[in-house]
């Protein structure tokens, strides 16, 4: 049953990343880089390629959220009042979310292409690129 849900839940993320990268390849491919940047900010690494493309990788940033604890007692309690058991506590750690796209632009600055390199859940909905690249 695990598994099924696990791979519903990627299912449903990499349908979510794929209708943000076609949104957003809809809207910036054709344009100049720099139309990308004043609306999302700047890409974190630029790579030249041999045939003079760049390919600029942009990064969301990291929202990190605690994740809750759940303590679970179990035990007996003796004729004379007194408690015996143990807890087992599970859970807790954290998630973090974010969106990393791989820009392909011309050497004069015109975007050829968006991909998605790693994107999680989001806040709202299934993937964090689909939140962050509205």
């Amino acid at each position: 049953m695990k598994k099924l849900i696990v791979i519903l839940l990627l299912f449903v993320v990499g349908c979510s990343t794929k209708q943000a990268m076609e949104r957003v390849n809809k809207v910036f491919v054709g344009k100049h880089i720099n139309e990308f940047v004043l609306k999302y900010g700047f890409p974190y690494n630029t790579h030249e390629l041999l045939n003079g493309d760049l390919l600029y990788t942009w990064s969301s940033g990291t929202i990190s959220y605690q994740m809750p604890t759940v303590t679970t007692t179990s035990g007996r309690i003796s004729p004379l009042g007194y408690y015996y058991g143990t807890n087992i506590t599970t859970g807790g750690g954290s998630i973090n979310l974010f969106c990393v796209v791989q820009l392909r632009t011309t050497k004069e600055g015109e975007i050829l292409k968006i991909k998605a390199l790693s994107d999680t859940v989001g806040e709202r909905t299934a993937s964090r690129c689909f939140e962050v690249l509205d």
